[in-house]
C-alpha cells in the first residue's frame, strides 16, 4: 500500500456550532460557510464535514469524513467527488452511496482523475433514527501530492520529470549521460520515467565519482520550496561515516571562493530496513557552523526501496551573520522538522541560486560498496520568490 499524502486545501472549512432553539425545543438549521446545517432534531445539528483529501501517489485518492454524531447508529455514508467545474455534483466523476463499508473515509483509484487538476468532494451521512444528513460543504482538492505546503506568491523555477539526460536548461557532470535515466514502472508521479543514479560494487568513498545534475536558478530568490519523490535501492549501505547525501541547494554569490554550499540533504539515522531525511547546513564554510537541522517535530522514518515524497521550504536569513533564516521539511506528508533560528551564511546577498542533485555516498575513509546500489528521483520541483 503506497505512503499517503495529504493535500493543501482550498478553501479551508469552517467547524460547526449549534443554530438557534425552535419552539419544539429542537436547533433550527442555520447557515454555515456557504452551506446548511441539518435539524436531526434532539437538538443534533452537525452534518458531516470533509476533513481532509489524501493522495498517495496518482493512483489513489482517500476522501475523510468528520466523527459521525447523530442521534442514532450510523448506518451508511454516500460520497462523491467532481470536477472543479461542477460546483452543484450533477456529474461526479467518483462516487458510493448508502456504503455501509465506508463510513467515515473511503479509497478511489484515480484512473478517471487528471494529474494536477482540481477537484471537488463532499459527503453526507446515512442515520437510523432520521435519515440522510444533508451534504457536507464542497471540498477543493488538488490531485497531486506535490506542493502540498508551498507558501503563496512563488513562481516556479523548475519542474524536471527526468524524460530526458538533459532538459529544460539542467546540466550535468562528466559521468551524467543517458544511462542516468531510467525506466521504473512503480514511479509515482505519473510516468515510469525517473532518474537514477549508480553506485557500483567495489566503488570506493574517497576515488568514485558518481554522476549529478543540477540547475542554476535565473534569478535568485530569499525563499524557495523544494518538492521530490525520492528513492534509494532496498539494498542501500549505510555509510561507516553517515554519510549518505542526496541534493544540495547553493548560495552562487561569489562569497567563499565562489559560491557556499549551506544546505545538504541525507539519508541517515538507519534502523532495520527504514531511515529518515535530514538537513545539513554549515559545512564549515563562510564561517557558519556544522549543524544538523533534525527531525525536531516528528521522526517520519522511510523503508529502503519505498518513494518518498520530500518537501522542503528554505527561508534566508534577513541580514548576513543573522540567525532568523528558516528550515521546514515534509516526508510522506508528515511535518518533520522547523527551525527559524538557521543562519545560512555569514556573508553574501542571502538569496539562493541552485540546486544540484549531487548524491554522495562516503567519508573518506576507503570504505567500498559492496553490491550495485542506486538513488531515485522522479520529478523534482522548485520554487521561489
Amino acid at each position: 500500500m503506497p505512503t499517503i499524502y495529504e493535500l493543501a486545501i482550498r478553501p479551508a472549512l469552517t467547524s460547526v456550532g449549534l443554530g438557534p432553539i425552535q419552539a419544539d425545543g429542537t436547533a433550527a438549521p442555520s447557515e454555515f460557510a456557504g452551506g446548511i446545517v441539518v435539524n436531526f432534531g434532539g437538538g443534533f445539528t452537525n452534518p458531516p464535514t470533509i476533513v481532509t483529501v489524501l493522495v498517495p501517489d496518482y493512483t489513489q485518492i482517500v476522501v475523510k469524513g468528520s466523527v459521525y454524531a447523530g442521534p442514532g447508529t450510523h448506518t451508511g455514508s454516500d460520497w462523491e467527488v467532481t470536477t472543479e467545474a461542477d460546483t452543484t455534483f450533477s456529474s461526479p466523476v467518483l462516487s458510493s452511496y448508502d456504503d455501509a463499508s465506508n463510513l467515515l473515509s473511503i479509497t478511489f483509484n484515480t484512473d478517471d482523475l487528471t494529474h494536477d487538476a482540481v477537484y471537488l468532494a463532499r459527503t453526507r451521512q446515512t442515520d437510523s433514527t432520521v435519515g440522510d444528513s444533508e451534504w457536507s460543504a464542497a471540498y477543493s482538492f488538488v490531485n497531486s501530492p506535490f506542493q502540498a505546503n508551498e507558501p503563496t506568491g512563488m513562481t516556479t523555477i523548475t519542474d524536471r520529470l527526468f524524460q530526458a539526460t538533459l532538459e529544460g536548461g539542467w546540466w550535468g557532470n562528466g559521468n551524467w549521460s543517458s544511462g542516468n535515466i531510467f525506466t521504473d514502472a512503480t514511479a509515482p508521479s505519473g510516468d515510469s520515467s525517473v532518474g537514477r543514479v549508480l553506485f557500483p560494487e567495489g566503488a570506493q568513498d574517497n576515488t568514485f565519482q558518481p554522476a549529478a545534475t543540477g540547475y542554476s536558478f535565473p534569478t535568485r530568490y530569499a525563499e524557495i520550496d523544494i518538492s521530490m519523490w525520492h528513492k534509494i535501492s532496498s539494498n542501500w549501505e549505510w555509510h561507516p561515516t553517515g554519510n549518505n547525501k542526496t541534493i544540495r541547494v547553493r548560495d552562487n554569490s561569489g562569497d567563499c571562493d565562489g559560491g557556499s554550499i549551506p544546505f545538504e540533504l541525507d539519508v541517515t539515522n538507519p534502523s532495520g530496513e527504514t531511515y529518515i531525511y535530514q538537513g545539513f547546513t554549515g559545512n564549515g564554510e563562510c564561517g557558519v557552523s556544522q549543524r544538523y537541522l533534525t527531525n525536531n517535530v516528528t521522526e517520519q522514518r522511510v523503508t529502503r526501496g519505498d518513494w518518498a515524497l520530500v518537501e522542503l521550504i528554505f527561508r534566508h536569513q534577513s541580514t548576513p551573520a543573522t540567525s532568523d533564516g528558516e528550515y521546514h521539511q515534509w516526508v510522506d506528508g508528515v511535518k518533520t522538522s522547523a527551525f527559524t533560528d538557521v543562519e545560512w551564511l555569514n556573508t553574501g546577498d542571502n538569496l539562493w541560486s541552485s540546486i544540484k542533485w549531487d548524491p554522495i555516498w562516503g567519508g573518506n575513509v576507503g570504505a567500498t560498496v559492496d553490491a550495485d546500489m542506486y538513488q531515485y528521483i522522479d520529478q523534482l520541483y522548485v520554487s521561489g520568490k
